[in-house]
């Protein structure tokens, strides 16, 4: 059987070097036996945006609960 449930995530973000935005990333997983899949596209707006960082992490400890870890960085300068 596989369940699928959308995710939404708003942050604000704040730049090495000045400048903020506001990011909504939007998730979709997709559950498995004891396999999680998931999906995520993310927008992003910002005045000035020079280098972003994040950390997630990712573990499914029982079939029902789960840590996810991804790291990641981004550039993006308008």
């Amino acid at each position: 059987m596989i369940k699928y449930f959308p995710l939404v995530s708003e942050r604000i973000l704040f730049s090495v070097g000045g400048g903020a935005g506001f990011s909504k990333a939007t998730k979709r997983v997709a559950y498995k036996r004891n396999n999680l899949f998931l999906l995520e596209y993310e927008t992003n707006n910002s005045s000035s945006v020079s280098l972003i960082g994040e950390v997630e992490a990712g573990l499914l400890i029982t079939q029902s609960f789960g840590i996810n870890v991804i790291t990641y960085t981004l550039y993006a300068d308008k």
